[in-house]
């Protein structure tokens, strides 16, 4: 899948809450539980929503919610 191509060689990336910035990890499925990090938008059922910091750098960086993605995951729906 193209989505994985987005991560390189990158093990993480800085999350800028509110009121510092952090380095958080990627997802691992090895050692974290999805349900943790993620959930799917109610409204479609194929965008994933982050729900802690690892799950918003995964988001972002494997670019789940582009275009190319959501096409993909609608072709295995």
């Amino acid at each position: 899948m193209t989505c994985n191509r987005n991560k390189g060689s990158d093990v993480g990336f800085i999350v800028m809450p509110h009121d510092s910035s952090v380095f958080s990890r990627f997802y691992n499925p090895r050692i974290d539980s999805w349900h943790e990090h993620f959930m799917f938008n109610d409204s479609d059922l194929i965008t994933i929503l982050p729900l802690s910091p690892i799950g918003e750098v995964t988001v972002r960086i494997l670019k789940f919610n582009s275009v190319e993605c959501l096409q993909g995951a609608k072709n295995f729906a």
